[in-house]
């Protein structure tokens, strides 16, 4: 499992696998911005959230097993 993940985070709220984030179109998505940012959510029992701004206090949930593009 750790060779898997180029990026690791030790909090008691993040899954051992919780999310990935895949630079470019990611296989099997109708995305066709080949400078893609997408969070993917590995069914993480916490969820998986973002805040959408700077400024905001209201964070957006990456549904379950689901895809949210972040940058096109």
């Amino acid at each position: 499992m750790e060779d898997e993940v180029d990026l690791k985070m030790y909090h008691p709220s993040i899954s051992r696998k919780h999310a990935i984030i895949v630079h470019g179109t990611p296989p099997g998505t109708p995305i066709s911005c080949k400078e893609s940012i997408t969070l993917f959510d590995l069914h993480s029992s916490a969820g998986t959230y973002i805040q959408p701004s700077l400024t905001s206090t209201k964070k957006k949930r990456v549904p379950p097993g689901k895809a949210l593009v972040l940058k096109c």
